[in-house]
């Protein structure tokens, strides 16, 4: 979030609260961007033009807005997971499935690019992740929190479509304690941890964050 400005967030949170996402239209972006919704973005994908307009592609139409009707578009029939368990479908499946069950925890979403890395039609994107928990997510009831962390992934393309990925280094962690989990290892009798305060209210200062009654 340090490269996020606070025109960043007040834009990004019109998008998040008002704006519905899933209706979005994807915007066409200049090969080499210099900022993305009013932030500055580190890309490194000089020469590379064609690689990151597919990443964009896929960013705008399948992360962003959650078209899977441009799946066919923007996935590669024979997508995979390389690290997978052998028991995972291969596929445009999975990436339908992932998007369907983000979409019903947090209908209420928004992405921004942080680090764009490009080469070799590999693709690392280090995102900050925006979303309300206003639907059930893995089993547990709707919190209505607001949660914020950041997401790094790592794509490879081929024909402008996303072919494989190499498994998400995302804040899962940060996500269950934002919206209220306490995460207890196994065997242990009590709750290793206390919960902490946990902000309802988007956008706000980080340095007077009201707490969610009850948290």
């Amino acid at each position: 979030m340090a490269r996020t400005t606070i025109k960043t967030i007040a834009a990004a949170t019109a998008c998040l609260l008002g704006l519905g996402l899933g209706d979005a239209q994807a915007q066409s972006r200049p090969a080499e961007p210099a900022t993305h919704l009013g932030a500055p973005v580190e890309t490194h994908c000089r020469g590379q033009d064609a690689l990151l307009a597919s990443y964009y592609g896929l960013f705008d139409n399948i992360w962003l807005a959650r078209r899977l009707d441009k799946l066919d578009r923007y996935v590669d029939p024979d997508f995979s997971i390389p690290n997978a368990p052998p028991a995972m479908p291969k596929g445009q499946a999975i990436i339908s499935g992932f998007v369907t069950m983000v979409k019903t925890a947090f209908p209420k979403r928004y992405l921004i690019n942080d680090l764009i890395l490009c080469g070799d039609n590999i693709v690392v994107a280090r995102q900050t992740v925006m979303a309300i928990n206003d639907g059930p997510f893995m089993g547990k009831p709707p919190s209505g929190v607001t949660t914020t962390v950041t997401w790094t992934d790592s794509y490879r393309f081929r024909d402008g479509r996303l072919l494989q990925t190499f498994g998400a280094d995302g804040d899962s962690l940060g996500t269950s304690r934002q919206i209220g989990w306490v995460l207890t290892p196994p065997g242990d009798a009590a709750p290793a941890t206390t919960p902490i305060p946990w902000v309802d209210i988007y956008p706000t200062d980080p340095e007077n964050r009201p707490a969610t009654p009850g948290k």
